[in-house]
């Protein structure tokens, strides 16, 4: 459990599961698959899975008046390369973000002020896959699954609770008995909660668990793949501690996805990362912890779908009006301040993802 919680508020959200099969045709794209949003949605994860070995997009979501959503991500023909799917899904009017995508692909509704929910028939989404082969990224096609997680809440959520479930396999010293035992993780569950309460949200249940099988050194997130699978909680989101992540000691965390997919255990990318490498040159309790918080409060919110402050690389801030490109901002690209905190539109989009169970409402 989080330091000093007090019993928890009884939950008041609920989760909505729809699921549809459609298939990629030559072209990559799927069939538009139909749902119904129901008028107490407060927020939505759309999420494909399939194929391992195929990347998939978010390809455009349309409500029932035909409105675009989300998308368009890609254009007819398959992509020529990675920069050009990244600026074509950072242009959406709900942006996500490539990065690596294989087996799976979530977005997060809405997050910014301009996307809105509108209820009813005739959302529709569609899917498409692409592998990379001869220097391009071609149309794949064959079964994709589309999971649709709709919460749904009395009013917009004002406060919520998320659990986490912690993974080791003895990297930086730590198992389930010596991290339970640590000061260091302490004070990261601390600094964490500290983080998180700014934005309304408390850290509910923590479990500790060991997975000997979990690689120290992952080169890429699908190399957790048999990892994420092996999470047996079907709430919250699992943290994974390595010795390096994505192959490199000077990488302090990374996120599944942006957003990851929300209350699948088991789906690719359905995890966060941190490096414990920091903490096993220096354990002196209050900075190591401090910094695995930092990181992990970092991590999380990429999962639960917020961007950095500013992606030098496309030359975009990110989709919020009240963030600000600054260290006192958790979303910061670089050295995160001490005392950092999320914007009140950032902490907005944190309680729309299904993971986190609404506490309070407006």
């Amino acid at each position: 459990m989080a330091p000093g919680r007090l019993e928890a508020r009884p939950a008041l959200s609920s989760l909505q599961l729809v699921q549809r099969s459609g298939t990629l045709g030559a072209d990559g794209k799927s069939e538009p698959l139909a749902f119904v949003l129901p008028p107490d949605a407060v927020g939505v994860v759309v999420q494909a899975r399939g194929d391992p070995k195929v990347s998939y997009v978010i390809s455009d979501v349309t409500d029932g008046t035909q409105q675009l959503v989300h998308g368009p991500a890609a254009k007819k023909g398959g992509f020529t390369d990675a920069f050009e799917v990244d600026r074509e899904e950072r242009q959406s009017p709900n942006r996500a973000e490539l990065g690596e995508r294989a087996g799976s692909a979530s977005v997060l509704l809405p997050n910014n002020p301009k996307v809105q929910l509108r209820p009813g028939k005739g959302w529709q989404v569609r899917v498409q896959g692409f592998r990379y082969e001869g220097g391009k990224y071609l149309p794949a096609n064959g079964p994709v699954k589309l999971d649709v997680i709709i919460k749904r809440a009395p009013k917009a959520p004002t406060a919520g609770r998320l659990n986490l479930h912690l993974f080791f396999n003895g990297s930086g010293g730590y198992t389930r008995a010596t991290a339970r035992d640590s000061k260091v993780i302490a004070n990261m569950l601390a600094k964490l909660s500290e983080t998180y309460k700014k934005a309304g949200i408390e850290i509910g249940q923590v479990t500790f668990d060991d997975l000997p099988s979990m690689p120290s050194a992952p080169k890429s997130v699908a190399e957790m793949e048999q990892s994420f699978a092996a999470n047996p909680y079907p709430d919250g989101v699992g943290v994974y501690f390595t010795d390096q992540v994505l192959g490199s000691r000077l990488i302090a965390g990374a996120a599944g996805g942006l957003p990851g997919p929300a209350v699948a255990p088991g789906v690719p990318r359905s995890g966060v990362l941190i490096s414990t490498s920091d903490v096993r040159v220096n354990h002196e309790p209050q900075a190591g912890g401090a910094a695995l918080g930092t990181t992990l409060s970092h991590e999380l919110a990429h999962y639960l779908g917020l961007f950095h402050t500013r992606d030098d690389f496309m030359n975009m801030d990110d989709p919020l009006p009240d963030t600000q490109d600054a260290p006192d901002n958790v979303m910061f690209r670089t050295d995160v301040g001490a005392d950092a905190a999320f914007s009140p539109q950032q902490a907005a989009v944190l309680l729309r993802h299904p993971s986190v169970a609404v506490t309070a409402v407006a």
